[in-house]
């Protein structure tokens, strides 16, 4: 058996874009979603049993379902245009926090980055990553939120903190 991954082109992943389309079309499943105010709320939800139901057709892969509301609660709230060209993509999350933008800062803090890498539980680090999707303007590469949030531990931490600080202007970094 080997594990979930959200990737573009991959069964997984198809199936992940293919749910997120159908909330644009339902926006009532989306906006019910988006009003969960915990993950136990999420379970509750008829749209994360699609996904769930989807997902565990899947031959060989092995779902972690208590990862899978965080998911499905971050990809309801972020926007996402599929399609963009490579030239185009979107950089990575992590990237994406530590960017320069206005008054050449990062969008996201750095106290606010590290706060969310000591996120221990998936209840916490679904607050954290709600506010940072603010803090974007929901605009994220959904594959690779997905594939963070449910596979979240030292490895996606460390990954995520190469990415944040390598982006993040020189005169930031501390």
């Amino acid at each position: 058996m080997s594990g979930l991954r959200f990737e573009s082109g991959k069964a997984a992943g198809e199936i992940l874009s293919r749910w997120r389309r159908g909330l644009d079309e339902n926006r009532g499943s989306r906006a019910g979603l988006r009003r969960c105010a915990n993950l136990t709320q999420v379970v509750l939800e008829p749209a994360f049993h699609r996904l769930c139901q989807d997902l565990s057709a899947l031959p060989g892969i092995t779902i972690r379902r208590e990862r899978l509301p965080a998911v499905v609660l971050l990809v309801a709230v972020a926007e996402w245009q599929e399609g963009e060209g490579e030239q185009g993509e979107r950089p990575s999350l992590p990237r994406q926090m530590g960017l320069p933008g206005e008054g050449n800062r990062s969008p996201v803090s750095e106290l606010r980055f590290r706060r969310l890498l000591q996120c221990q539980e998936q209840g916490d680090l679904t607050q954290e990553m709600r506010r940072i999707l603010g803090v974007l303007g929901q605009k994220v590469d959904i594959y690779g939120l997905a594939n963070a949030v449910y596979h979240w531990g030292d490895g996606v931490r460390k990954e995520w903190a190469y990415a944040y600080f390598g982006a993040m202007p020189q005169q930031e970094k501390k």
